[in-house]
């Protein structure tokens, strides 16, 4: 079994990721050799899906490009998009902003000055953790935006239109170009919401 469950869909680049607080990345860590030091997390750190050329860059490199961007779901949520790029790789994160997890993040990063990622190989039990600088007024611009009429949506559905932007985000490389590097020639894609709408009561709780 692996150290996190990424979902059937890793080999086409989708990968299923979670907001995690420090208590779970001390239980996510007890797998893993030579774990970092939690201290690096501050409060929230994102589980991400890589692709083995991006790990490997990762590992040699820093993340440096990176691209926010919030935007109207088809069913009018307000959905996040965190793209982070490698050279030619890029790693997109799907939020959706009306989900507590999703705020206490960002209120966290608004206190370090820096959003916290962890990236998992699929399968495998070694991870890398980085992050990347958000300026406060970012966060205060996202935090106040409209959250839309989740409300009105039953779980499969969410799931259904998660899917449906996850897969449009994969598949169209410049939606989201990150400024100063080249358009992707390699995308996978996190999401970070059907993990709490699939724990059903969790979900509907989440949204109240």
């Amino acid at each position: 079994m692996s150290l996190f469950d990424f979902g059937p869909l890793t080999g086409a680049g989708l990968f299923k990721g979670k907001v995690l607080d420090a208590t779970e990345c001390n239980v996510l860590f007890k797998n893993v050799e030579n774990p970092p030091p939690i201290d690096v997390f501050g409060q929230f750190s994102s589980v991400v899906g890589a692709s083995k050329e991006f790990y490997q860059r990762l590992k040699a490199s820093s993340l440096e490009g990176c691209r926010v961007t919030a935007f109207p779901s088809p069913a009018g949520r307000t959905l996040l998009c965190i793209a982070v790029q490698l050279d030619e790789f890029q790693s997109r994160l799907l939020f959706d902003l009306k989900l507590p997890r999703t705020r206490q993040m960002l209120k966290a990063a608004k206190k370090s000055g820096e959003i916290r990622f962890l990236y998992f190989l699929d399968g495998g039990s070694e991870a890398l953790s980085c992050g990347v600088g958000i300026a406060a007024g970012v966060v205060d611009d996202l935090l106040s935006l409209e959250l839309g009429n989740a409300d009105a949506l039953s779980d499969g559905e969410i799931l259904a239109e998660t899917a449906f932007v996850a897969v449009y985000l994969l598949k169209e490389r410049e939606a989201l170009l990150v400024t100063g590097w080249p358009m992707p020639q390699e995308i996978t894609v996190t999401d970070t919401i059907t993990n709490e709408v699939l724990n059903g009561a969790e979900g509907r709780n989440c949204r109240q």
